[in-house]
């Protein structure tokens, strides 16, 4: 009887996205609603509806105004915190998408890159929310969410 030999790096593939690209999570109503009033004021100029058709393209404004953004998590914590769900799935999406492109095998650096900035952006939008859920409801309020957030980091990229 002949041994099933299964190649290493196929075992260390499957947690990463084996099966090929994931697509991303859908949004719920509150978080699209909650991230169309985040991009209005996050977005660089005309670049509201580019987070959700290119986010490898989005830039986020450098002086957003926390003060705002704890008012939309006040006026809207339930949205906030699906928005926060939403995104972050995302951004583990979009760097697990990337980590199969960088496979030996694909050889495609260009589509790793873009999905590599895609998640930074989502983290990006990730930490913005939930430092204005800091802000608006307390440090221990937002402490869950910081945690999750963090870990996910780390997971990610381990350095």
């Amino acid at each position: 009887m002949k041994k099933l030999i299964i190649p290493v790096f196929f075992l260390f593939s499957l947690p990463a996205g084996c099966a090929g690209v994931t697509s991303l999570p859908d949004y719920s109503r509150p978080a699209q609603v909650f991230l169309k009033q985040y991009l209005g004021l996050a977005s660089m100029p005309g670049g509201e509806n580019l987070y959700f058709s290119g986010r490898d393209k989005w830039k986020r404004r450098h002086d957003l105004d926390r003060s705002r953004l704890a008012e939309l998590v006040k006026d809207d914590p339930e949205g906030a915190r699906a928005a926060f769900d939403a995104v972050l799935g995302a951004a583990e999406t979009g760097w697990r998408n990337m980590e199969y492109y960088l496979r030996r095998s694909l050889k495609n650096s260009g589509q790793a890159a873009k999905y590599q900035r895609a998640s930074i952006a989502d983290f990006m939008v990730a930490h913005d929310i939930v430092t204005a859920i800091a802000d608006a409801s307390g440090e221990e309020s937002a402490a869950p969410l910081k945690k999750r957030f963090r870990k996910l980091a780390r997971r990610l990229d381990p350095k």
